[in-house]
């Protein structure tokens, strides 16, 4: 039997609130338990079925269903980490504005936001848009909102850009990993999936050699870029001074 992910008390309570307000439809826990997809393995398949069917892609992140997996996750330790990583690095280099892309529920842009971080929110307009608009509204954050398409049109630039769990399943590495180095004054934060059998044309995770290309697109771009390990790339500008030698996750 695959393992479902799991929900803390607070998540349940909120993926609740979230459909009693805007959906008018009450759930019960054990409803919430059943509609997450099972385990990360079993997330890949349906990702595998997708990309062979006439579903697209944009529709498939923009589900319904889709929330349920993006808050269970959020409660991940892993998933806290890396948001603390980020938040310490920026903070020491007096970043101002953070960009997330691929933002889903909002819940990294939530905790930038509340750091007073200028955020800015970036994903598709579908159903965890509009979970996270409900959360930032909830919580009482200021965070701009922009669709991924119009995000490719802007002329913005940002001193960091973070994306967590995002580059593995892009239809456009190149094209999105371009934008990164052009929009970005600072550092890109990025953490991805990492396989030796991941297969690159499938978006499922990035293989050894789909990690050269994205390195050599930084290279062409003047970032330096420290793969502290397999899952994670901290790619910097010059002179954004502070970076982590090795990542050492700390406790938060």
């Amino acid at each position: 039997m695959v393992e479902k992910r799991k929900f803390s008390e607070e998540k349940l309570n909120l993926i609740m609130e979230f459909f009693k307000e805007k959906r008018n439809i009450s759930l019960t826990r054990e409803e919430i338990i059943d509609k997450c997809t099972d385990a990360p393995e079993e997330l890949s398949k349906d990702f595998i079925k997708v990309i062979n069917s006439d579903i697209s892609i944009k529709d498939y992140y923009c589900q319904e269903d889709y929330i349920f997996d993006l808050v269970a996750v959020s409660d991940w330790k892993l998933f806290k980490e890396r948001i603390a990583f980020a938040i310490e690095t920026t903070s020491k280099n007096k970043a101002k504005s953070i960009i997330d892309f691929g933002a889903g529920c909002g819940f990294a842009c939530l905790a930038f936001a509340k750091k007073g971080f200028e955020t800015t929110y970036v994903d598709y307009k579908g159903s965890t848009w509009d979970f996270a608009e409900w959360l930032f509204k909830r919580e009482g954050v200021k965070v701009r909102m922009i669709t991924s398409d119009d995000y490719f049109l802007e002329d913005e630039v940002y001193d960091v850009t973070y994306s967590n769990d995002v580059l593995e399943h892009v239809l456009h590495l190149g094209r999105t990993l371009i934008k990164f180095s052009e929009s970005t004054k600072m550092a890109c934060i990025m953490f991805y999936c990492f396989s030796q059998e991941g297969n690159f044309k499938q978006h499922i995770h990035l293989n050894p050699g789909a990690q050269n290309y994205l390195y050599n697109i930084f290279d062409m771009h003047g970032f330096h870029y420290h793969k502290v390990l397999p899952e994670n790339l901290f790619v910097r500008k010059p002179h954004f001074g502070y970076f982590p030698e090795g990542l050492k996750w700390k406790k938060y």
